[in-house]
């Protein structure tokens, strides 16, 4: 775990104390007394899933087995040292989690960084962790800082300084001023439009999905089986069970029959019957395709929504001239185009209700995905188009 030290503490004074010896083996010992006394408590980690679940679709960022197994390591014994609970966890967060955010493109991130700034505020209280939204903020100023460099000047400070120096060269160019008057005296046109393209999420998929998954959980709660039978001779020690197969199969196959020395009858080998439940039917295996096939569609979906739906504004500015004198003809164009998109955060707030159903159905498809049906059918035979149709379907 890292420790900064950003900040320099006022000089004191302490008193002495005597020398403290401790053995590696009894601080580890401490150290798991603490998980004993302090474990992470079940709404701090519920809402770690949310925050895991928002940094995962809106930052392609993930917490990561060995984090969640620091966690686990480091908030107990912070506690126990004298912390709280969240504030280990913002601890930990800021420096492992957001760490990686110095590695990302810093436009790329800008935009949601005020967007996840509120949401953590959300979670855990305005002031709930302080160190994260001091490292987000920073992030922020970061990229100003790359974009302006130690400039602190306006576009339009900027723009005055320009004009002001250009005009100050040029007032006493006569060609300048030549051919200034013939531009103003030529054929100017200037045009400006402006397109705004509002993107519309579909809902068509998401309903036809959710009327159809309750059917598909009943479906894997109570799936179909049917008895499968297996036959097999083999040595009399190794029969399980003698069924009236097995005395019919004998009398059939007299070749199984020997007598011993005192003349008695003992058969060598009888016919084993073995039953057992087996789930590979045609309507198991369309069902366990088709959940598979659903998850890929939902979570492809679901990327391309989040990051394909904010509107987006398109301002061009186009400006031709002709110019003629009396030896030339002068004819120019000048497009200028200017592309805004709206950030993920705007987008967020317009489309809520929609994302928030997209992603109860993702959590559910994946729930689907690992339940022990789909365990149990791993590895069947694939479905493939066209579908046949059976009593059931």
């Amino acid at each position: 775990m890292p420790i900064e030290l950003n900040d320099r503490a006022d000089a004191f004074e302490c008193e002495l104390h005597p020398q403290c010896f401790i053995t590696a083996e009894h601080l580890q010992a401490l150290f798991e007394q603490a998980k004993l006394d302090h474990p992470i408590s079940k709404e701090m980690l519920d809402n770690l899933e949310k925050l895991d679940s928002y940094l995962s679709t809106r930052f392609k960022l993930s917490f990561g087995n060995c984090i969640i197994k620091q966690m686990y390591d480091f908030v107990p014994v912070y506690v126990a040292c004298g912390g709280t609970e969240l504030g280990g966890m913002d601890y930990i967060i800021a420096r492992k989690v957001l760490k990686k955010f110095e590695s990302m493109n810093v436009n790329f991130v800008r935009d949601e960084i005020t967007g996840l700034i509120e949401y953590i505020e959300k979670l855990f209280g305005a002031a709930g962790m302080p160190d994260s939204v001091d490292y987000l903020r920073q992030i922020q100023n970061l990229y100003w800082v790359r974009r302006t460099g130690q400039m602190a000047n306006t576009i339009s400070e900027l723009y005055e300084k320009y004009v002001e120096q250009v005009e100050g060269a040029l007032e006493e160019d006569r060609y300048f001023q030549y051919l200034f008057e013939m531009v103003q005296a030529g054929e100017n046109t200037i045009d400006q439009k402006n397109r705004v393209l509002h993107k519309v999420v579909d809902e068509t998929w998401l309903k036809v999905i959710e009327e159809g998954i309750d059917a598909i959980f009943n479906i894997v709660d109570k799936p179909r089986r049917f008895i499968t039978t297996s036959e097999e001779v083999v040595p009399v020690a190794l029969a399980k069970k003698i069924t009236a197969d097995s005395v019919r199969h004998l009398s059939m196959n007299t070749q199984f029959i020997a007598s011993d020395e005192n003349g008695d009858i003992q058969p060598t080998r009888v016919l084993n019957v073995t039953t057992e439940e087996s789930y590979d039917l045609y309507e198991n295996r369309f069902i366990y395709h088709l959940i598979q096939r659903l998850f890929a569609f939902v979570d492809k979906r679901t990327d391309v929504i989040f990051w394909s739906t904010g509107d987006e504004t398109c301002n061009v500015m186009t400006m031709e001239s002709k110019v003629d004198d009396a030896y030339e003809e002068i004819s120019y164009k000048i497009e200028m185009t200017i592309k805004n998109r709206q950030s993920y955060a705007e987008n967020d707030s317009d489309n809520m209700e929609i994302f928030k159903r997209i992603d109860r159905l993702r959590r559910m498809v994946r729930t689907l995905r690992s339940s022990a049906f789909c365990e149990i059918m791993s590895g069947c035979a694939k479905v493939h188009s066209p579908i046949q149709r059976t009593n059931l379907m």
